[in-house]
């Protein structure tokens, strides 16, 4: 007899993953593009080519802004297919990172207004790019993996992403510590583009899909966007991801750009403080995997937002001048790591509880792209708060007021949870994203591409699922381990 693997599922008849580590490979290389293009590299970039608030707000927000492209870019998928769009967007993307990198190389003394614009202009257009092809990969992948094998691709995906996040960010650190400002960012966009485009030639290899059918615009308006304005859970919920987005996803880039133009930390420095955040991360994420299903979401959005109120008062602070908590902040950022993605482990376990499964993927979409839409407003706006007074680079008092404002929305997000009716975890399988726990800040911005997790290669019928069976746009956990 074979000895059974997780879920009951002999371990002599689980599907190989070999035919699939080309989407391993890619996730690989992948992690080491946005952790210096979309990271803290990103924004030290920003500051030292002479940006405020306002534009280092500007500069992190256009992920979230443009997530709602992913919406509107699934009509392409019956028309390009997966892997053409993905290649075509990705490849294109890469390019974005060539005006950054020469910015670097050419290394000025002073930055003259235009090379700010241009650097500011080639992340916009590297967030649209990456908004236009990034829908189409996790439908790609439910369509061309076993059932049985899609739990332990994304695990392995999830853990392939850590390691290279973090190698990423510690070369980082190392070279901001060993080499001048701009020579390191050359270094770094150098090691993005060549991580971009060994990540396309991932994806070359990796097997394509059938074109699904298209999908109605129509639709979304007519069935999603009623069910979003209607009282219900769904509604309750979209309302208090919205209250998370107006202020979490600003605390990661102001406080980089407090730690640099204020406390005058060194770089290096500060990008350690993104890898022990990043590490936090991961820890949450290991501890969910196993506890998440067993108590359901509730506990994790009050350690969410407990996190959350514990770093917003550390900060306030800091801010306020007591200067002698600054050997604790890299446990604050541990802190917010692990809170983070208490959230969002949080959220994809609920969503499944109160969206029936017809109209989880246009559902789930839709809250996706509200939440990143207004995590992505919220810096610009926070940002133009922070605008300081004439030769000033920031203002701390206002930042002060920012997390002041950050505290109250964790003790009411807090209060609403703990007030919300949730099942335990068991009795819904959690939406899964791979190594969304490790970027939780950016995975609502992966949720808006799951309208396309609802579609079907065209001329094909969808079958009848017994008990147990997963969704379209969820994975069968039977073969997991």
């Amino acid at each position: 007899m074979n000895p059974a693997g997780a879920g009951g599922t002999p371990l002599a008849n689980r599907p190989s993953l070999r035919p699939f580590r080309p989407g391993l490979v890619f996730g690989f290389f992948n992690a080491v593009t946005w952790q210096v293009a979309l990271g803290t590299p990103m924004v030290l970039f920003a500051e030292r080519l002479g940006a405020g608030p306002v534009e280092v707000g500007a500069a992190y927000s256009f992920v979230f802004l443009l997530a709602p492209v992913q919406v509107l870019s699934t009509t392409l998928f019956s028309r390009l297919g997966y892997r053409r769009l993905m290649l075509l967007a990705w490849g294109a993307r890469s390019l974005f990172l060539l005006p950054p990198l020469a910015l670097a190389l050419l290394a000025p003394a002073e930055a003259p207004p235009w090379m700010l614009g241009l650097f500011l202009f080639s992340v916009f257009g590297f967030c649209l790019v990456r908004a236009m092809g990034n829908g189409a990969y996790l439908p790609w992948l439910y369509a061309i993996l076993p059932p049985a094998a899609r739990g332990r691709f994304l695990a392995t995906d999830q853990v392939l992403s850590g390691i290279s996040s973090v190698g990423t960010l510690l070369i980082c650190a190392g070279l901001f510590a060993l080499l001048q400002t701009f020579p390191a960012l050359a270094v770094q966009y150098g090691m993005a583009f060549a991580g971009a485009w060994l990540g396309c030639l991932a994806l070359f290899k990796l097997q394509d899909a059938p074109r699904p059918e298209g999908i109605s615009l129509r639709r979304i308006v007519r069935e999603g966007l009623p069910r979003c304005l209607r009282p219900s859970p769904f509604r309750r919920f979209l309302l208090a991801s919205l209250l998370f987005g107006t202020a979490m996803s600003s605390l990661v880039p102001f406080a980089v750009y407090y730690l640099k133009v204020e406390a005058d930390l060194s770089a290096g420095r500060i990008v350690f403080f993104t890898t022990v955040q990043f590490g936090g991360s991961i820890a949450g994420a290991l501890m969910l995997r196993s506890l998440v299903d067993r108590t359901g979401p509730k506990p994790f959005f009050l350690l969410g937002m407990g996190a959350h109120l514990v770093v917003g008062l550390f900060w306030y602070g800091l801010v306020s001048g007591r200067e002698g908590w600054m050997p604790v902040l890299p446990w604050m950022y541990v802190l917010l790591g692990a809170g983070a993605a208490c959230w969002f482990a949080g959220t994809l376990n609920y969503l499944p509880q109160i969206v029936e499964e017809r109209m989880r993927p246009l559902l789930v979409s839709l809250h996706g792209a509200s939440a990143s839409l207004v995590a992505g407003v919220s810096p610009v706006l926070w940002g133009i708060f922070l605008r300081p007074e004439p030769g000033e680079r920031m203002n701390p008092d206002n930042f002060g007021l920012f997390l002041l404002y950050l505290c109250l929305v964790a003790v009411a997000l807090g209060w609403i949870m703990l007030r919300t009716p949730m099942q335990r975890g068991e009795d819904h399988t959690p939406l899964a994203l791979g190594a969304g726990l490790l970027r939780p800040f950016r995975g609502f911005s992966t949720l808006a591409g799951w309208q396309a997790g609802g579609t079907r290669p065209a001329g094909t019928e969808e079958k009848p699922r017994s008990k147990g069976s997963s969704s379209p746009c969820q994975p069968d956990r039977s073969g997991e381990g």
